[in-house]
């Protein structure tokens, strides 16, 4: 049998842990998970525990670390049974390949564990590189089988009726990838095994949806050279993303489209706009019309948004320009964390605070104090029944996931 099958293993695997835990004999690896989730513990919120068997980590993490949220996740049903049947946890674990996993089944606050997985892969460092490209901040690899030959698998017998494998990894091949996605570490040897505590050591960047307080970040990131700016730059046309901790901010869809039709009829004119335009570029689209033109054009925020005529017919909603910015073309996410701007003096003292950034203390984000700020009243004044429905059903997508609703004043 294979691990996906073996009952009478799993069984066995929680006798003897159970054992251990009753008599407090913990094994080595227990300890060093014990004292890495100490040294972490004010960065994190839930351990995330893949690989997780019959679930073990539970009920130790409850023991010393009750404050922790912990969920585990196993490809095995019958792991997964015995151990919510066991801790009479139904919640806390999920019967899940760790390859269908997501992007956004993450939390900038998580701490992922690989417990005895990745000596038992057949391919271990595609599951590690597979791991990494979620751009986790920190991560305990644990029992990984460190050698200085080539990677390689050999079957053996495991309890009574599991078939597994012994995969060596080579050295040199797996602290490049530590390389390749900036990870620190530090590691403790049991035998030829050793366990890692890896923290990300990327610098924070910002992906500047507009009409995002993108200007006041920046100024705050110039204080004390904490973050990369990538602009307006989509995620798809940075260098590998997952060199960086990505950041975005969103805003109510209604306000937003407020704020764009009054910065475009209010900006500065932007000379290389109008020489599209004058070229012939964008001579079926308004996408070069000066600020004196769109408002002759468009002079209500209704004729705009129900008559533009974009040159990029996708990127006029906000919904289509968030996809396209936070988004790459195989549709990974990369962005690391989304705040509102409505939040963002809370959000941003969350983000640096679990990335260890020591905050500035610039003026509070104000939005009456912005140096980039269109000039126009509450954006409930510009709307009728009908605009209201045609924002909610075009944007409904960042309306729903960050659950924003029509206000007034």
């Amino acid at each position: 049998m294979t691990w996906q099958n073996g009952i009478k293993g799993f069984q066995e695997q929680l006798n003897r842990n159970i054992s251990e835990l009753n008599n407090g004999q913990y094994p080595p690896h227990w300890i060093h998970f014990l004292q890495y989730v100490d040294k972490i513990k004010h960065k994190i919120k839930r351990v995330v525990d893949l690989g997780c068997g019959v679930g073990i980590y539970k009920p130790l993490l409850e023991r010393h670390y009750p404050e922790l949220e912990y969920i585990g996740i196993d490809f095995a049903p019958e792991a997964i049974k015995i151990a919510k049947n066991q801790w009479n946890a139904p919640n806390s674990f999920k019967q899940l390949d760790i390859f269908d996993l997501e992007k956004d089944f993450f939390r900038l606050t998580d701490v992922v564990v690989l417990n005895g997985i990745l000596d038992i892969m057949e391919d271990s460092l595609k599951l590690t590189k597979f791991i990494f490209e979620f751009n986790l901040l920190h991560l305990i690899l644990q029992r990984v089988h460190i050698t200085d030959g080539p990677t390689e698998c050999d079957k053996y017998q495991a309890y009574s009726d599991i078939e597994s494998y012994d995969c060596k990894v080579n050295k040199n091949a797996f602290e490049s990838l530590l390389e390749e996605y900036c990870y620190k570490y530090e590691k403790q040897q049991v035998i030829d095994h050793y366990n890692y505590l890896l923290t990300s050591n990327k610098q924070l960047a910002f992906i500047h949806l507009p009409k995002t307080a993108g200007t006041f970040i920046g100024e705050l990131a110039k204080l004390n050279n904490s973050m990369h700016i990538h602009g307006h730059k989509s995620i798809r046309d940075i260098d590998k993303p997952y060199k960086y901790i990505n950041i975005g901010f969103v805003r109510n869809p209604w306000d937003w489209h407020v704020s764009r039709y009054f910065y475009l009829c209010q900006r500065v004119d932007n000379v290389s706009n109008r020489k599209i335009l004058e070229q012939g570029i964008s001579i079926n689209n308004d996408y070069g019309l000066s600020s004196i033109e769109l408002r002759e054009k468009y002079p209500t925020l209704c004729d705009y948004i129900c008559n533009y005529k974009s040159s990029m017919s996708n990127r006029f909603w906000m919904s289509d320009i968030y996809n396209y910015m936070f988004y790459d073309l195989d549709r990974k996410y990369y962005i690391d964390f989304i705040g509102k701007i409505e939040n963002l003096n809370e959000d941003l003292s969350y983000i640096y605070k679990h990335l260890d950034i020591e905050l500035p203390e610039p003026t509070p984000y104000i939005k009456e104090n912005c140096t980039n700020k269109s000039k126009h009243e509450h954006y409930s004044v510009y709307y009728d029944d009908k605009l209201i429905d045609m924002i909610y059903n075009k944007e409904f997508d960042i309306i729903d996931r960050y659950g924003y609703t029509f206000e007034r004043p």
